[in-house]
């Protein structure tokens, strides 16, 4: 639908969406979106859209539960996407087919209890629901509640997960990860970032509990308390389930063993009469431990040794690196992880290196078992914003920053999901990008500081001057290279204030003139470019200050004129001062443009001059426009214009001078479009020349042609020359 969008009755609804569905209740507020009663454009369908708060939703998982096998379990969608907000900032929403029967928690509100029969209906259709998502979707839900088990019908129970918020895709690379419950219906494991199928039925066990007492497990505690209780691992009492069987059913669902607890296969089981044996305890291999915690699955143990970094590093040192790559090959072997990064370790060693390739193991098993986490380097986060971060901050943060380029981390931390994965689908463009330029770039700077190494030192003796004790320059000044250089890569739009630190160095030696003109004029998208910028930046400090003159001293022979007593010079300017300053052309360039435009628009209206203008408007206009050419005629301007472009015809003469001026202010305008400087310098040069050029060829024709280009175009808008 095309259109103005009506003004917003609800404040926080997107406006963009009004085009499609016109709000006409706010249904409630969840824990990551606002839910709205929508009419859909045009017709009187209803909607449910929820518009997320601050955050992107996946639209290639959204994309997959369109699929029509899946409208049994999974609510119709009627659109999706992302959107401006009422703030201008990106978030997600999602059109549903409207559910008049509510949630199960609308059925399950204001009732003491259920009948045996129903809550066993009830029991067979969340259960068919949770495993149709497992098995045909692909999907694990890891919040499942009755608020998002939505009811399409009551007689009989048919039932739809219609929250996507905690559904992550059913693979062994994503067992371990971010975890969205409510502590009320979530299961113990999920404290520790464990998901897969077993959470979900741990919550349809909560939800049968409730179905019988009329409320949960944790009753009685605030939300807050809850993940101290779950992770006491404790059992149930479940005396409050007088009919044992059904006692058996709730305490299969929660047991506390992950392993052990029941699934569709035992609730099936156990619907049809037969009574199941609990799953017992089958291992492909034997436990690791580590630091003194024991772990049976590799992102439990990646999770852990991330947060205990220290203790991980020695660990691996310690030989334990190829003892780890063995039993993930032997019990694992089929997530295909690479042990290359452990094999390099070997049985251990010491050593800044060793360190780095510890380091760069565990960044290889976190990008692995960990995928949509923050990557992370010690304890800090390594994504683009945490990089900025560091090139940014202190001394410490730019050796941190060399650490992770050096160590080879960065590669891995791009394997993660980041926030903008819509436009990195096989990794993060942005730190790969960094991984890649970075140390070229510093390559880059090493290579010029040794070739000006002697000649700053020569300089600086001739001079007098003491240098540093390691030399120019010092042993901390390549961190701070490093941290320049991924800044720069990161934020091309620092270099303003880069060059603005460097203009603030007031001195008269050679080189330093040479390398300030050098980053002036140099490109920060490329290498070589943000390498000059880098090393200008680095050599400021040691370039010496001149001395001043004494009072009694011959004033020097100046260059230059001086404004005022005492007021020094200024140097000559580089060619990227210039091209900064090329786009004062448009103040002079813009009108001449207009007046060549209402040149040519007067003399292709008109081609017989004044003489071929027959309306009556035009009679008011007339004296005005021979008296300016008359008086054009007497000063001789006419003459001088007539020689302009070498005597070309009217009409094509103003359009090839025309063009030519506004092709020249366009180029000296251009930041992005053009970044050779001297390119820019000689548009503004051309720019100066051809406006006076035209302007002459305007006044050869006594600019009648301009005064006919105004008559056209106000007869064009519709208003008479006379009211004009």
């Amino acid at each position: 639908m095309t259109g103005t969008p009506p003004p917003p009755i609800f404040p926080t609804f997107p406006r963009e969406l009004l085009l499609s569905y016109d709000p006409l209740e706010f249904v409630g507020r969840g824990g990551e979106a606002d839910v709205f009663l929508c009419g859909v454009r045009p017709g009187d369908d209803l909607a449910a859209v929820k518009v997320y708060r601050d955050k992107t939703i996946d639209l290639a998982m959204r994309a997959d539960l369109t699929d029509e096998r899946y409208l049994r379990h999974v609510p119709r969608l009627l659109g999706y996407g992302n959107t401006p907000d009422v703030h201008g900032v990106a978030v997600g929403w999602e059109a549903q087919e409207y559910f008049g029967c509510g949630s199960l928690r609308t059925v399950m509100s204001g009732r003491e209890g259920f009948p045996e029969a129903e809550i066993r209906e009830i029991t067979t259709e969340l259960a068919a629901c949770v495993a149709f998502w497992q098995s045909e979707i692909r999907y694990n839900h890891t919040d499942i509640k009755p608020d998002n088990i939505l009811v399409r019908s009551v007689a009989p129970y048919r039932f739809v997960i219609g929250d996507f918020g905690g559904a992550v895709r059913n693979t062994a690379s994503q067992e371990i990860g971010t975890v969205l419950a409510s502590h009320r219906y979530m299961a113990p494991e999920a404290l520790q970032a464990r998901r897969g199928e077993p959470p979900a039925w741990w919550s349809v066990g909560v939800i049968v509990y409730e179905l019988f007492t009329g409320r949960t497990p944790y009753h009685d505690l605030a939300e807050g308390d809850i993940p101290a209780v779950l992770r006491q691992a404790r059992p149930f009492d479940l005396s409050a389930i007088a009919d044992p069987r059904w006692r058996m059913l709730v305490q299969g669902l929660l047991t506390v063993d992950r392993d052990s607890r029941w699934q569709h296969r035992q609730v099936t089981q156990w619907l049809t009469g037969s009574t199941p044996s609990t799953p017992t305890l089958t291992r492909r291999f034997e436990p690791i431990t580590f630091a003194g915690r024991v772990h049976d699955q590799p992102g439990e143990l990646v999770l852990d040794m991330q947060d205990r970094w220290t203790l991980a590093v020695t660990w691996l040192l310690e030989g334990n690196a190829r003892r780890l790559a063995d039993w993930i090959g032997r019990g694992f072997a089929d997530l295909g992880f690479d042990p290359a990064p452990l094999e390099r370790l070997g049985g251990g060693g010491a050593g800044s290196e060793a360190c780095h390739l510890a380091l760069a193991a565990l960044a290889a098993l976190a990008a692995h078992f960990l995928p949509d986490r923050v990557p992370r380097y010690k304890d800090r986060v390594v994504d683009d914003a945490g990089l900025l971060c560091l090139a940014r901050g202190t001394v410490e943060d730019a050796r941190t920053l060399r650490g992770i380029l050096e160590s080879g981390v960065l590669p891995y931390a791009a394997r993660h999901e980041c926030a903008h994965r819509r436009m990195c689908p096989d990794g993060c463009r942005v730190l790969g990008r960094v991984a890649d330029e970075v140390p070229r770039t510093v390559a880059e700077v090493v290579g010029r500081l040794s070739w000006l190494r002697p000649v700053i030192e020569r300089h600086a003796r001739s001079l007098g001057h003491d240098l540093p004790p390691g030399g120019v320059p010092a042993a901390g000044d390549l961190c701070l290279a490093w941290s320049a250089a991924a800044e720069l890569t990161l934020r091309p739009g620092a270099l303003g204030g880069f060059l603005a630190r460097i203009r603030k160095v007031k001195s008269d030696a050679p080189w330093w003139i040479r390398e300030r003109r050098a980053a002036h004029d140099a490109d920060v998208e490329s290498v070589p470019g943000r390498g000059r910028i880098v090393v200008t930046r680095l050599l400021a400090r040691y370039a010496p200050v001149p001395v001043p003159a004494l009072v009694s001293a011959p004033a020097p022979r100046r260059m230059y004129p001086v404004t005022g007593a005492g007021v020094r010079p200024r140097p000559p300017e580089g060619v990227g001062e210039k091209a900064r300053r090329a786009g004062r052309c448009r103040r002079f360039a813009v009108p001449v443009i207009l007046l060549g435009l209402l040149d040519m628009l007067g003399s292709a209206a008109h081609p017989a001059g004044p003489a071929g203008v027959t309306e009556p408007g035009y009679a008011s206009a007339r004296p005005v426009v021979d008296a300016i050419a008359a008086g054009i005629e007497r000063s001789g301007l006419s003459d001088l214009g007539g020689w302009a472009l070498f005597g070309m015809p009217g009409l094509p003469g103003t359009l090839l001078c025309t063009a030519l001026l506004a092709t020249a202010a366009v180029v000296a305008s251009s930041h992005r479009l053009w970044r050779r400087p001297r390119l820019r310098v000689f548009a503004y040069r051309a720019a100066v020349v051809l406006a006076p050029l035209l302007l002459l060829r305007l006044l050869a024709t006594s600019l009648v042609p301009t005064g006919l280009g105004v008559y056209t175009l106000l007869s064009l808008l519709g208003l008479p020359a006379g009211e004009a």
